[in-house]
């Protein structure tokens, strides 16, 4: 995982979105999703942000969960599965995961990539 990749990425992002929503800026889109105006510049110092946060970000964005976090360079939602809000029972693993160290986290990345490779064969 990259958090600080993930930060340029939603700069980025919204950047480009511009063109189409007038007057976006990082700032309004936190605003609309109630969310921290900080967000973003935390992620940019390395503190992940909770999984309902970036779920929130990455819908509003349209884009998937890994590209924000800079675990994929596929931009597209995976599936229409992906824009939901999460269950509580995945919020929980997603707290617990959070709270592992960078190394442990970039493993937990890796696993779960080998898990939706093997679903796809």
């Amino acid at each position: 995982m990259d958090i600080k990749l993930g930060a340029n990425r939603i700069r980025q992002l919204v950047d480009a979105k511009k063109e189409s929503v007038k007057g976006l800026s990082v700032n309004k889109m936190l605003h609309e999703l109630s969310l921290s105006p900080d967000i973003v510049d935390n992620m940019r110092k390395g503190h992940v942000p909770s999984a309902d946060k970036i779920q929130a970000i990455a819908a509003y964005l349209n884009v998937s969960v890994p590209y924000i976090l800079g675990n994929s360079d596929e931009k597209e939602p995976a599936s229409p599965e992906e824009g939901k809000p999460l269950s509580a029972e995945d919020m929980e693993m997603a707290r617990e995961i959070s709270k592992l160290p960078p190394e442990d986290r970039k493993r937990m990345a890796d696993y779960l990539g080998l898990l939706r490779r093997q679903d796809k064969s």
